[in-house]
Order: structure tokens, then C-alpha cells, then sequence
């Protein structure tokens, strides 16, 4: 084996270890914005027990689940109840929850919650 066929076949080694490294930031990228997601669909579904709990769209524990969505390690958290949008049924709610990724990004989660 030459020199130059021992240096061609590391930098084939070398390009290809670069792309795994770069693939596994990739993935670790995706699985940190999966868990971001699961924690805001956590908190709607806590809200939204309360709104079924309570039979309102303002329940007593509305302050308390606000703190938990500040404090829930998501940046910038911020959880709100409103009406839904225009054309939805009757008695029904938003409940959004917004927050920031770490890379800056604005991310939002909503699920609308009927009241009987």
C-alpha cells in the first residue's frame, strides 16, 4: 500500500466520521424538540382535566397551572385559555401554550377543549 492510497483511505474514514458526528447532533437536536412538545401537551391535558373537573373555562386552578407552565423548564413559557376560534362548537376553548427553543424559535401548542 502506498502513502497516497493510506491517505485517500483516511480521508474517506475522516468524511465519514465527520458525518456520523454531525447525524448524531441531528438526532440529539430532534429527540431535545420531541420533549418539548410531550411537557406542552402534558400541561394542555392538566388544564383541560380541570376544565372537565370544574365544569368552566376558568378554573380555580387556572393561576397555580400558569406558574407550573412558567416553571415547567420550557423557555419563555407562557399558558393561556381563550375562546376558540371563530367556526368551532359551542363551548369551546383554546388552551395554548407558547415557549421558545433553545435555538430561539417561537413554538406553539394548542388543543381546543369542549365544556358542556
Amino acid at each position: 500500500m502506498t502513502l497516497i492510497e493510506l491517505m485517500v483511505a483516511m480521508l474517506v474514514m475522516t468524511i465519514g466520521i465527520v458525518g456520523l458526528v454531525a447525524l448524531m447532533a441531528r438526532a440529539s437536536q430532534a429527540s431535545s424538540g420531541a420533549d418539548e412538545n410531550q411537557r406542552a401537551a402534558t400541561l394542555a391535558s392538566e388544564m383541560a382535566n380541570d376544565m372537565w373537573l370544574y365544569n368552566t373555562s376558568l378554573p380555580p386552578t387556572i393561576a397555580a397551572w400558569q406558574a407550573r407552565v412558567s416553571a415547567s423548564g420550557l423557555v419563555g413559557a407562557k399558558g393561556d385559555v381563550a375562546d376558540a376560534p371563530v367556526g368551532t362548537l359551542a363551548n369551546t376553548k383554546r388552551i395554548t401554550i407558547t415557549w421558545k427553543t433553545p435555538a430561539g424559535d417561537a413554538r406553539t401548542y394548542y388543543t381546543d377543549v369542549r365544556l358542556n
